[in-house]
């Protein structure tokens, strides 16, 4: 029987959950207001505020640390990958404190999922990373020589989703072509075939959504940059 500790640092909040082979003991999303993030400088500077807020959840609930089997994080921004499991490592810690391919508050997670596993002696994951780039030559290709699109957004979130599609409708994911879109503070949308995502409308290409702008017209973008 395996006991997971699963974890997403996000932007204003930190959710958790432990599930017992695939039932969830609990599950809490903890919001950290602004002005609890505002004392650190650097995302990197909440990894102990983080990690803390993760044990104090798990000890109100009543599930010890010694318990768990493994730990699963969500994947901060590593350089571009492939989808699927990664097993944490040093590396993986370095990458994320001192060469991510942008700030988020994911990129704590694989390193207090590294501490938490080596103080326990147990494995740690991440899954389906931000930075999934499964995209095919044809689609990278842009209007702009020297210019090519980039696969950057919620993998993690739109892979679950056809993970769930798959068991709804007893179809198989790696033999279907899928469009499938996350509505957050960011939108993006992606097109799945035979199980890799192979084109992807990040949220600075998209709509517009609650914290990004989306594709703005280009000409406009020039004029107001010389206005």
């Amino acid at each position: 029987m395996e006991k997971l500790l699963v974890m997403n640092p996000g932007s204003t909040s930190t959710k958790i959950a432990v599930y017992e082979d695939e039932k969830p003991l609990f599950t809490e999303s903890i919001s950290h207001s602004a002005e609890e993030l505002a004392q650190f400088d650097e995302i990197t500077d909440q990894f102990e505020f983080r990690k803390n807020t993760i044990i104090k959840s798990m000890e109100e609930h009543g599930i010890a640390l010694e318990d768990l089997t493994a730990i699963v994080s969500r994947c901060g921004l590593l350089p571009p990958i492939e989808a699927g499991a990664y097993k944490v490592n040093e590396d993986m810690v370095w990458q994320m404190k001192y060469n991510p391919q942008n700030n988020h508050a994911s990129n704590v997670g694989a390193p207090i999922a590294w501490a938490l596993s080596q103080q326990l002696n147990i494995p740690a994951f991440v899954y389906d990373g931000i930075t999934v780039d499964e995209m095919i030559p044809l689609t990278k290709i842009t209007g702009f020589k020297g210019m090519r699109r980039k696969a950057l957004g919620h993998n993690l979130n739109m892979r679950a989703a056809a993970k769930r599609w798959e068991k709804e409708t007893g179809k198989l994911y790696d033999q279907s072509n899928l469009v499938i879109a996350h509505l957050g503070g960011g939108i993006t949308e992606s097109l799945h075939s035979m199980g890799r995502i192979i084109d992807f409308v990040s949220d600075e290409e998209g709509p517009f959504s609650p914290e990004r702008t989306g594709g703005l017209p280009l000409f406009k973008e020039v004029d107001m940059a010389f206005s």
